[in-house]
């Protein structure tokens, strides 16, 4: 995960690897927040984001595919009808 601020594009951006499991998912919920961070781009395209999502969605704003310039066009369900 990187964080970056793009009103303070002269402070330097924050990064971070985490692992899948449990414990290491709630750290990865847990480091964006103690920034400050609310809103997040997630980039993967395979099944793999989906446990990385679920895990931030309570706690940000999330979107996908921000870089291939379909953020507008990719479709997540609320958490209703992902159950």
């Amino acid at each position: 995960m990187v964080i970056a601020d793009s009103a303070k594009p002269d402070v330097p951006l924050q990064s971070r690897r985490f692992g899948t499991g449990s414990a290491e998912l709630r750290h990865l919920s847990a480091w964006p927040r103690h920034y400050g961070v609310t809103e997040a781009v997630m980039e993967s395209t395979a099944q793999y984001w989906k446990p990385a999502w679920m895990e931030l969605e309570p706690h940000l704003q999330l979107h996908r595919r921000f870089a291939a310039g379909e953020l507008m066009l990719s479709f997540n369900p609320e958490p209703e009808q992902r159950a």
